[in-house]
């Protein structure tokens, strides 16, 4: 039988009126069990030719379980964006490989999205009451107003290891990456602000030095099949 990968796509929204989610799957299956069994690269083709959405990406991880089918998001501060960036062509497949792995890819989209850079201390509401949290906080930030440098006071105060060991410098984020109170206060202050933020149903409270403003970046969207 020849596969017809936009199959996927067609007969999807039909199926998924006339069955439950097990029975699609295994119709989906009977009917293209063969290329379960191997991935190559005309068949990766093949499902890259008809994946054009993010959407679609999230079809063809459904209905070809036995395929490793990803949609990865890049920014130019990710590892490996330099290997990415030679061949991205809009719609056009390529192949990289990475550790060991063979993997094609194709550009589906690309947007301009905002990124924050702060450093920060981490002080944890399960472990000590908020009067002394706070008590720690004003502490802190009487003492970088001293001249006290926010990488030593990180070292010293934050409870988690990244914040602790790199400083309190937590790298370049995607924004609606981080909780919402934490994000919302970066986006409210400028660069070199000191400031606490309160994550209360988490117990989670911080100091944050705003290091750099906040810039916009190109982010694409990429859809990743595994290929033997």
């Amino acid at each position: 039988m020849r596969y017809f990968p936009s199959l996927i796509f067609l007969i999807k929204p039909l199926m998924k009126k006339a069955a439950g989610s097990a029975l699609i799957t295994f119709v989906f299956i009977f009917l293209h069990s063969h290329v379960l069994f191997g991935q190559t690269r005309s068949e990766a083709q093949a499902i890259m030719n008809d994946i054009k959405t993010e959407e679609e990406i999230g079809y063809a991880s459904e209905y070809l379980p036995g395929w490793t089918i990803q949609m990865e998001k890049l920014t130019p501060n990710d590892q490996n964006w330099v290997d990415h960036e030679s061949q991205l062509i809009s719609g056009t497949p390529y192949i990289i490989t990475e550790d060991g792995e063979t993997y094609m890819y194709k550009l589906i989209a690309e947007d301009s999205i905002k990124q924050f850079r702060v450093s920060y201390i981490f002080l944890d509401g399960s472990v000590h009451r908020y009067r002394k949290i706070d008590g720690i906080r004003t502490k802190v930030m009487k003492q970088y107003a001293k001249g006290v440098s926010f990488a030593s006071l990180a070292s010293r105060y934050s409870m988690d290891v990244s914040g602790s060991v790199n400083g309190g410098d937590l790298g370049w984020f995607n924004e609606k990456t981080m909780v919402p109170e934490f994000e919302k206060s970066i986006a409210n202050h400028n660069k070199g602000e000191i400031f606490t933020v309160d994550s209360v149903l988490r117990r989670w409270y911080f100091v944050v030095l705003k290091t750099y403003e906040d810039r916009k970046v190109l982010q694409k969207t990429l859809a990743k099949i595994k290929i033997n």
